[in-house]
């Protein structure tokens, strides 16, 4: 039911999506939300503080968090009937640009670091 694909979802972003029978979606939207959620945890715990490094961080966990609710109510709309509300080609996309945003702010932050 789509309850349950979305009480699914909730319980980890993906979980909805092979239970309402969409399981290579399930699989990207979990393994986005582990890569977002899972960098800005290392950044937190890395300890390393400036302007940039908290920009990647406040960007990751905003990412981590669209995906999380997105998934949900993406997964509610599949188990209707519905589609995706994006698609593995958008998706992924999206993934290499906050891949190449995060590395660019990272490497703006051991420059400056590094003139120091």
């Amino acid at each position: 039911s789509p309850r349950d694909a979305f009480l699914w979802s909730l319980v980890f972003p993906g979980i909805g999506h092979a239970k309402a029978g969409r399981a290579a979606d399930g699989i990207a939207r979990g393994t986005l939300f582990v890569l977002t959620f899972g960098l800005a945890l290392v950044i937190v715990v890395s300890g390393v503080s400036s302007g940039p490094v908290f920009g990647v961080v406040v960007l990751l966990l905003g990412s981590a968090l669209v995906i999380y609710l997105g998934s949900a109510a993406e997964a509610y709309r599949i188990a209707d009937g519905g589609s995706t509300f994006v698609s593995a080609r958008v998706l992924l996309w999206a993934t290499v640009a906050l891949i190449m945003v995060s590395v660019s702010l990272l490497a703006m932050s051991v420059l400056t670091v590094n003139s120091r």
